[in-house]
């Protein structure tokens, strides 16, 4: 089998899938071989030296232009199939381009397509495209393929839509916030201040304003602006929103806004800070990727027929669906069964292919597999804060998941696990499950240098420091040392008549990594 160790394709090194191997997405089989045989008429030369792969970038791209061209082979039968029903007969004919080699057209079936019936159709040069692709080989014919360029209507209306709020409007387009700050919708620059990515906006690309991703399908994305001080341009007027610009260019400049399509023009109130603020709601987020995702919510084009959710666009909800494909999915490249197929495609992308989800520290592009080593490395190595901050305690924590936690466990005192033996209710099933040990008498933890056995791994932990001497708990009075807490705890008492809280002893051993708080140990 060839190595698949560089993408076939855009050469990118890293562990990739097989070109001629199946592979599900979507309950659909794919053999991407046979997609680019369909799709660009590429025939790749087998060879036991040559790599046989191809990367998840690639291979989004495949999809894409492969849809792109069923689609309009779809939409040209479609177009016939009316004008036959309807018994329209417009002045259509086929011509097929003059080539030197007598090359025949892959469009040439439309010339056929009625037998006679079909009313002649007339295709206009400036309305043709068409690709040649030549091979290095002299030998070999050139393909000529041509097709029509037929717009789709709502496509087009989306675009209109964008293309007149830019032009009369003050609405500043960006593509998403990173760590760094915000991204230009037009180049890669980032800014931490919106309004620092407002000046550039208008200083470097004022030219290509109204080009905004005019190659853009918005029925897949969303494009994201910025509202901030919203003004109508011809009249100077301020505007509360977008919904209300629109109003207005329609009501009071005469302008054209299509009002039948979906709407995937998302709109934010951009500021400088860790709070992100819904426009269209009272909800407050910490994180611009979770203020993106209640976005939803307030743009619900797409709703999930299971479970009702709603989502911005068609391919968000594509994605979710897959988190309902449950049964039993074993990896492709280890003996781990999952109980849905994003469970365990995630886990091939993550543990066998390299693919990661996490961006890299932007101060010195070191690589993570999760966010909590991300942003531990950024407190630890760059002196970045921990942001999320608890407001009753004032307790600081790297990842929101870690303060949520701590706020309902300790704040709002959740306890919904409980043990069917005593009654006695846990915050979570982790504590829960320590708890029954004391029912059942299981010791399943053994020292291996004296054979006491314990019912939790972190009772024998402790206990190993004992053979260890490890004496990391030192008093700060008389420098004496000790091996565990407790016994550091009944030292201050009795010989300083200190008397201090368990969770205030600390350890003199310096710590290795940042301890994950409420997280680390349930009560």
């Amino acid at each position: 089998m060839a190595h698949c160790n560089v993408c076939r394709c855009c050469l990118a090194q890293g562990l990739h899938k097989d070109l001629n191997s199946s592979y599900l997405w979507l309950d659909k089989t794919e053999i991407y071989a046979d997609m680019m045989l369909e799709c660009f008429s590429i025939v790749l030369s087998p060879s036991a030296h040559i790599s046989s792969g191809i990367c998840d970038t690639c291979v989004s791209t495949l999809r894409a232009s492969l849809a792109f061209k069923r689609m309009v082979l779809q939409s040209e039968q479609e177009l016939i199939t009316r004008a036959q029903d309807l018994d329209i007969k417009p002045k259509v004919k086929v011509e097929l381009t003059e080539n030197s080699g007598g090359d025949d057209s892959d469009d040439y079936f439309l010339a056929d397509a009625g037998n006679g019936d079909v009313p002649k159709i007339t295709i206009k040069k400036k309305k043709t495209r068409t690709l040649i692709i030549s091979p290095e080989c002299n030998s070999q014919p050139k393909v000529n393929l041509m097709w029509t360029a037929h717009m789709n209507l709502d496509k087009r209306k989306h675009k209109d839509n964008l293309r007149t709020i830019l032009q009369y409007s003050n609405v500043l387009p960006f593509k998403n916030k990173s760590l760094l700050g915000y991204m230009c919708g037009y180049c890669d620059a980032t800014y931490p201040d919106p309004v620092d990515l407002r000046a550039h906006t208008e200083a470097d690309h004022e030219e290509e304003r109204l080009n905004f991703k005019s190659n853009f399908d918005m029925t897949e994305y969303n494009v994201q602006v910025d509202i901030s001080d919203l003004t109508c341009t011809l009249c100077n007027e301020k505007m509360e929103n977008l919904n209300v610009l629109k109003d207005h260019l329609v009501k009071i400049h005469k302008k054209i806004i299509y009002n039948d399509i979906k709407d995937h023009i998302i709109q934010f109130r951009l500021k400088k800070g860790d709070v992100y603020d819904c426009i269209m709601c009272s909800a407050t987020y910490e994180t611009f990727k979770m203020l993106k995702q209640h976005m939803n919510v307030h743009y619900g084009n797409y709703t999930c027929s299971k479970c009702d959710s709603a989502f911005a666009t068609k391919r968000s909800l594509n994605a979710h669906r897959s988190t309902h494909q449950e049964g039993s999915f074993k990896c492709e490249h280890c003996e781990k069964v999952f109980a849905s197929r994003a469970k365990k495609q995630y886990h091939e992308k993550t543990k066998h292919l390299g693919a990661r989800n996490i961006s890299n520290c932007p101060f010195c592009n070191e690589p993570f597999r999760s966010y909590y080593q991300r942003n531990q490395h950024l407190v630890k190595v760059h002196n970045s804060e921990a942001q999320y901050k608890c407001n009753v305690c004032n307790k600081a924590y790297i990842l929101k998941s870690l303060l949520m936690y701590h706020i309902k466990k300790n704040h709002l005192m959740e306890r919904n696990a409980q043990c069917t033996e005593c009654g006695y209710r846990f915050f979570s099933k982790k504590a829960l499950k320590a708890h029954m040990v004391k029912h059942t008498g299981e010791r399943n933890y053994q020292c291996e240098v004296c054979q006491k056995s314990y019912a939790r791994k972190y009772t024998l932990r402790e206990h190993m420091r004992i053979h260890n001497n490890d004496r990391r708990f030192k008093c700060a009075i008389c420098s004496m040392s000790f091996v565990q807490k407790c016994s550091l705890k009944s030292h201050l008492l009795s010989n300083h008549g200190i008397s201090m809280a368990a969770s205030d002893i600390t350890t003199t051993e310096p710590e290795k990594e940042l301890p994950l708080n409420d997280a680390s140990k349930d009560s």
